[in-house]
C-alpha cells in the first residue's frame, strides 16, 4: 500500500516531477556521452601506442635498456624466435638492431635511433609500410635505403632520394659512418618515434657493425591484451637472462591514461550528482511543505513516523528509478551510434598527432560504467531525500492541520 501511495504522489504534481526526472535523464545521458569519449580517447592512445610503437611485449639484454650500448645483445635470440614462430598467441614479432647514433644531411644533423629491421616481420608488427606519406617501403634492390619521419625530414631539410649519414659506434667501439638515401617518408602516430627514428634494413646495417649475429631487440603483437600477462611470464620463466617488458612497464604514460579516464569518470559523476542532489532536496522539501496539512492528518489517524519517511523516501526513489533508466537508455542509443559513426576530428590532425591520438573517435562504454551510473543516481536519491523527510516527520500533527 505505501509504494502504492508513494507512486502516485509523485504524479500529484506531474510537470515538477517530469522536470526532475528529465533533469536526471539528460545528466545521465550527458555523462554516458563524456565518459565514452574519454574512453575512446583513451583506447586510442593506447592502440596506437602498442600497434606502431611499443606492440605488447619486448625482449632485451637485461642492460640494454640502462646502457643501450651495442654489445648489449638479447641473449638466446635465435630459440626465442623459434619459441615466437610457433607459439598460437604470437600475432607478429619483429627482431631488430638498436642503435643510438647520429644523422646528417647537408644541411643540419640531429641525434637519432637507429632500427635495423627485416622489412616484412616490421610490417605485420607495427604496420611501418602503412604509415608512409611519400616514397615506398624498401623495395626494389638498391642498398642503403633509409626511412626516416615527417618530423625528421623538415629538421633535416631532406626530401625523397636525399643523401644522408649515419655515425655510430660498431661492436670495438670504432665510430663508422655510412651513406644511405631516403627511400620513405612517415608519419606516425607515435610523438617518440616521429621525433627521433629512423629505419634501415638489417642487412645494410650489420656490415657497418661489424657482425651479423646481433639481435638488441624482439617486439611481439599478441592477438589479444589478455594474453600479456601469461605470456609475459613464460617467457620469464624459460628465459630468465631475458629482461621481458610489458606495454605497460615500457610505458607508464599508457597505464597513467587508463587510470585518467576512471578519474574523470569520477569526477563528472561527482559534479552530476551534486547538482543532482541540489535539484532532489529542493523538489522534495517543496512536496513537503505543500503536504503538511495533508501530512498532518495522516499522523493524526495514525500513520506513524517510520511510515511517514519511508514514504517520502520512495517518492524520491521512484524519481531515480524513472529518471535513471531513461538516461542510460539516451546515454546508450548516443554512444552506441558515434561508436558506430566515429567522432571525426580530422581538423583538429596535427594536435592530435602531435601527443598521439587518431583524428577518429568511437566512444564506448562498458557494462560496469552503466551500472555505475545509475547506482549512483539512487544513492544520490537516497541521501538527497533525508533531509525533506526528516522535516516531515519533526512536523507537529496539530500545527500542520492548521496550516
Amino acid at each position: 500500500m505505501l509504494l502504492l501511495i508513494a507512486w502516485r504522489n509523485i504524479w500529484r504534481n506531474r510537470i515538477r516531477s517530469l522536470v526532475v526526472i528529465a533533469a536526471i535523464a539528460v545528466g545521465i545521458g550527458a555523462i554516458a556521452l563524456s565518459v565514452g569519449f574519454m574512453n575512446s580517447m583513451s583506447d586510442s592512445f593506447i592502440r596506437n601506442s602498442i600497434n606502431h610503437d611499443y606492440s605488447h611485449l619486448q625482449l632485451h639484454h637485461p642492460r640494454f635498456r640502462q646502457e643501450p650500448e651495442v654489445r648489449f645483445s638479447l641473449p638466446h635470440a635465435n630459440r626465442i624466435v623459434a619459441y615466437l614462430r610457433q607459439d598460437p598467441a604470437v600475432k607478429a614479432f619483429s627482431r631488430r638492431l638498436l642503435i643510438n647514433g647520429m644523422i646528417a644531411s647537408s644541411r643540419a644533423s640531429a641525434g637519432v635511433q637507429i632500427y635495423g629491421i627485416n622489412r616484412e616481420q616490421e610490417a605485420a608488427t607495427t604496420s611501418l609500410d602503412s604509415l608512409l606519406e611519400e616514397g615506398t617501403y624498401f623495395t626494389g634492390k638498391s642498398r642503403n635505403a633509409i626511412l626516416i619521419s615527417r618530423k625528421m625530414a623538415d629538421k633535416l631539410k631532406a626530401g625523397l632520394r636525399t643523401k644522408l649519414v649515419l655515425t655510430f659506434q660498431d661492436v670495438e667501439g670504432n665510430v663508422v659512418a655510412g651513406a644511405f638515401r631516403v627511400q620513405g617518408i612517415f608519419d606516425s602516430p607515435s610523438p617518440r618515434l616521429n621525433e627521433g627514428a629512423v629505419y634501415v634494413r638489417q642487412q645494410d646495417l650489420s656490415p657497418l657493425l661489424g657482425t651479423d649475429t646481433l639481435t638488441h631487440e624482439i617486439a611481439v603483437l599478441l592477438h589479444a591484451n589478455t594474453q600479456v600477462l601469461p605470456e609475459a611470464r613464460y617467457l620469464r620463466s624459460h628465459w630468465p637472462m631475458v629482461d621481458v617488458k610489458t606495454w605497460e612497464e615500457l610505458s607508464p604514460e599508457l597505464d597513467l591514461m587508463q587510470e585518467q579516464s576512471g578519474l574523470t569518470m569520477t569526477i563528472l559523476l561527482v559534479i552530476l550528482m551534486v547538482a543532482l542532489a541540489f535539484g532532489i532536496v529542493n523538489t522534495m522539501l517543496m512536496a513537503v511543505l505543500e503536504r503538511e496539512r495533508e501530512l498532518g492528518m495522516l499522523m493524526a489517524i495514525g500513520m506513524n513516523r517510520q511510515r511517514i519517511f519511508s514514504m517520502i523516501l520512495l517518492e524520491t526513489i521512484f524519481l531515480a528509478l524513472v529518471g535513471g533508466p531513461i538516461g542510460c537508455l539516451l546515454g546508450y542509443a548516443t554512444v552506441t551510434w558515434l561508436g558506430n559513426t566515429g567522432i571525426d576530428l580530422s581538423a583538429w590532425t596535427k594536435g592530435l598527432q602531435q601527443y598521439g591520438y587518431s583524428t577518429q573517435f568511437y566512444p564506448f562504454l562498458t557494462p560496469r560504467e552503466y551500472f555505475l551510473m545509475v547506482a549512483s543516481v539512487v544513492l544520490t536519491a537516497i541521501l538527497s531525500a533525508l533531509y525533506p523527510s526528516y522535516k516531515a516527520i519533526r512536523l507537529n500533527p496539530v500545527e500542520a492541520m492548521r496550516s
